[in-house]
C-alpha cells in the first residue's frame, strides 16, 4: 500500500504552512506518478497544492492524533483516501497511508445522475397519469364517456412508457448484483408465456406480435429470472428487427422440458460471427 512519511514546517503563528517528503515506497510513486520526491517539499513539487492537504496532515502533527480522511488532488486529478498518524519521538513528523478510490467516486457520481435523471423520468408520466384519471373520473359522472375513454388511453400510454423504464432498471440492477438467488416457485407457465406476449403487444405497438402455446402446464423455475430473460429477449427482438414486422413467442413441453422460444424477422448473424460468440 502506497505511504510516506513528512517532516512539518511552521510559520510564525504555529500553524503548518509546508512539509518535506523523508521517505516514500514504490507504490506511492506508482500511485502518485511522483518520483525523486524525498528531501524536497510539497510545494516544491506542487506549488499549487491544496491548502486542505497541509492543514489535514499538520493538524495531525499539532495534536498527534490520527486522522482518516478522503480528498482530491487537483494536481493527480485523483481522490485518495488517507489515513495519517503522527510520530510519538518526532512531533513534527508524520507517516501516511493511502489508496486511490478514484474510480469508486466516479462510480457514485455516475450513480448520482443516473438516479437523479431516471427519478424526473418516472415523475413525468405519473404525474400524467394522475391527472388524467382524475379527469377521467370526473367525465364520466358527467356522462361525457368518449373524452373519458381518451385520457384514459393517454394513461395507458403513459404506463407503457413507466414500466419500459422499470423494467430498465431491473435488468441494471441484476447486472450489478453479483450474487444470483434461485427462488424456486410452481406457476403455470402457459399463462406467463401468454401474459408476456399480451404486455409485449401494448408496449412495442410498432410489431406484430403472435404467440403458440403447446403442452405446457405447470413448471418449477424462478418465475422473475424467467421473465428478466423473456422481456431481454423480446426487447432484442424488436430493436434489431425492421418496424411492423412479426415477432413470434412460443412454449412447447418436449420430454418433460418446456422450451420458450422469441423470433423475430432481423437478418440474424452471418456465420463467422457466430463462431466468436
Amino acid at each position: 500500500m502506497p505511504s510516506w512519511s513528512l517532516n512539518f514546517s511552521f510559520d510564525v503563528s504555529g500553524r503548518p504552512s509546508n512539509y518535506t517528503f523523508l521517505t516514500t515506497n514504490p507504490a506511492f510513486e506508482i500511485q502518485t506518478g511522483l518520483k525523486n520526491v524525498v528531501g524536497k517539499t510539497i510545494l516544491e513539487i506542487m506549488p499549487e497544492v491544496e491548502k486542505e492537504w497541509i492543514e489535514s496532515y499538520g493538524n495531525v502533527a499539532i495534536t498527534g492524533e490520527p486522522a482518516k480522511f478522503e480528498q482530491y488532488n487537483n494536481a493527480t486529478k485523483r481522490h485518495y483516501e488517507v489515513f495519517a498518524s503522527s510520530i510519538t519521538d518526532y512531533p513534527s513528523q508524520v507517516v501516511v497511508v493511502f489508496r486511490d478510490i478514484t474510480e469508486r467516486k466516479l462510480e457514485t457520481e455516475n450513480r448520482k445522475k443516473f438516479l437523479n435523471v431516471a427519478s424526473h423520468k418516472l415523475k413525468t408520466p405519473l404525474t400524467s397519469i394522475y391527472s388524467s384519471i382524475q379527469l377521467a373520473q370526473k367525465m364520466i359522472s358527467r356522462q361525457k364517456i368518449e373524452r373519458a375513454s381518451s385520457l384514459l388511453e393517454k394513461s395507458l400510454t403513459s404506463l407503457t412508457k413507466m414500466t419500459k423504464i422499470i423494467n430498465g432498471f431491473l435488468h441494471l440492477s441484476n447486472l450489478e448484483d453479483p450474487e444470483v438467488v434461485i427462488n424456486k416457485e410452481i406457476f403455470d407457465i402457459s399463462e406467463f408465456v401468454k401474459n408476456s406476449y399480451e404486455e409485449a403487444r401494448l408496449l412495442h405497438p410498432s410489431h406484430q406480435f403472435i404467440v403458440n402455446i403447446g403442452n405446457c402446464k405447470n413448471i418449477l423455475a424462478d418465475k422473475d429470472k424467467i421473465r428478466l430473460v423473456l422481456q431481454n429477449l423480446i426487447i432484442n427482438a424488436v430493436q434489431y428487427s425492421s418496424h411492423h414486422s412479426t415477432v413470434k413467442l412460443s412454449c412447447i413441453s418436449i420430454d418433460k422440458k418446456v422450451n420458450i422460444t422469441v423470433e423475430d424477422q432481423a437478418m440474424g448473424l452471418d456465420d463467422i460471427a457466430i463462431k466468436n460468440i
